[in-house]
């Protein structure tokens, strides 16, 4: 039985900074993660050991290329310390894979906080930089 695969070019991170009414890609992405995640307590008692579940949330962190002529299209270093300067939330997305078919565009949605932007340079190499954005509130999988 052959396997479909997908690949992560078909999967970018987009990021909308006005609610959601347009979403924009992450300008050159060379990796990222979204984890999605709960945090679970365990309390010891006479009677055994319970498990408390949170509320789940979901991040997103990764590396970029810094390019100067971002199109319009595109989120760029300079977008992302923009709203971090001004505290602004924004809202991040992926194509939700879990389906079975990316073409079904359900999306894994939360709100953000921009945590950091780190501008990175070294010798014979492209400046880059990391993010880091931490959810807010519980995340969706929703219909774009």
């Amino acid at each position: 039985m052959a396997r479909t695969t997908v690949s992560s070019v078909q999967v970018p991170v987009q990021l909308s900074f006005d609610e959601g009414v347009t979403w924009k890609d992450l300008v050159c992405l060379t990796n990222y993660t979204n984890p999605l995640a709960n945090s679970l307590n365990a309390q010891e008692s006479f009677c055994g050991v319970f498990q408390g579940q949170g509320i789940p949330g979901m991040d997103f962190s990764g590396e970029a290329i810094c390019d100067l002529e971002p199109n319009p299209a595109e989120v760029s270093m300079q977008d992302l310390d923009s709203a971090m300067m001004a505290s602004q939330v924004i809202r991040g997305r992926v194509v939700y894979p879990g389906t079975g078919s990316v073409g079904n565009l359900l999306y894994r949605h939360t709100e953000l906080v921009i945590e950091s932007v780190t501008l990175k340079g070294s010798t014979n190499s492209l400046l880059m930089f990391d993010f880091s954005l931490k959810g807010q509130g519980t995340p969706t999988v929703v219909a774009p």
